[in-house]
């Protein structure tokens, strides 16, 4: 499987886009380049994991595993639930959907009222299982999978939380309460 871990900001590719990129200026050369960003302040369990596992190899399985089971904010086009994916072009020229580890990393990368849509990271790379995707763009560390990468992580076991199986009782309607 290849995975790339970005951690200097290299995508902060997208053409057109200055809510999504970031520079800096090389005051030897005058040249502009991508200024790397700092290694956030993890928030969630998730992000705890997408840090271990940047910096222990060993933890990479158990940050795949997490990842698939906790809800991710997937970037779409639209506001609406059946929206497609949001799409960038990178500088490489590749398509790229975006998966962020939370809500409120969304909203630090592309802005409050951008669309996204709450989502397990299963369902997320579900919706997007053809294409390339960055979790975390223009942010330390970030991970970049590419098709062949989503389907070795939509082939792991789903360890999603089980629904409850048996017989549901059924309520007295005396004890439910005033009706309206």
């Amino acid at each position: 499987m290849r995975r790339l871990l970005i951690l200097a900001g290299a995508l902060l590719a997208l053409a057109g886009s200055p809510a999504l990129a970031q520079t800096g200026q090389d005051a030897a050369t005058n040249v502009s380049r991508p200024s790397p960003p700092p290694e956030i302040e993890p928030r969630n369990a998730l992000e705890q994991a997408f840090l271990r596992a940047l910096h222990e190899e060993d933890a990479r399985p158990a940050f795949r595993r997490l990842f698939l089971t906790s809800y991710v904010a997937l970037a779409i086009a639209e506001r609406a639930p059946d929206a497609p994916p949001r799409i960038i072009t990178l500088r490489s020229g590749r398509p790229t959907a975006l998966i962020f580890t939370s809500g409120g990393r969304a909203a630090e990368v592309m802005g409050a009222q951008a669309p996204v849509l709450m989502l397990t990271g299963r369902q997320a790379l579900q919706r997007v299982r053809d294409t390339n995707v960055v979790i975390n763009v223009n942010l330390a560390p970030a991970l970049t999978l590419e098709p062949e990468d989503i389907e070795a992580m939509l082939s792991m076991p789903d360890e999603s939380p089980a629904p409850p199986t048996g017989s549901v009782e059924p309520v007295d309607p005396r004890l439910a309460g005033p009706t309206q």
